[in-house]
């Protein structure tokens, strides 16, 4: 995935909510262009909400999946995440 790609994900509008999926199982969500920083050689997604700043280089993303439906409560404490039916794979 390169730098350009995601740049071109960011700059929908309306940005269509999605995961980015990295190399060892991590997720990270985007749902806010305002919470991530691209550069050349780093992506930086921000979760003000929760404090959390995550980052990472894009040689390390496997897939990009964009969100069709929000994420729904299935039972109280309880998440499942909905159908994700469009993928797009990365080229390592």
């Amino acid at each position: 995935m390169t730098a350009s790609s995601l740049r071109k994900l960011l700059n929908e509008r309306p940005l269509r909510k999605f995961d980015v999926d990295l190399a060892g199982g991590y997720v990270f969500n985007v749902t806010n262009p305002a919470n991530v920083l691209l550069t050349k050689h780093t992506l930086i997604v921000t979760a003000p909400e929760k404090d959390i700043v995550q980052w990472t280089s894009p040689v390390h993303i496997v897939a990009i999946r964009r969100r069709e439906r929000p994420l729904v409560a299935a039972k109280k404490g309880a998440r499942h995440e909905s159908v994700l039916r469009q993928s797009t794979r990365c080229q390592l």
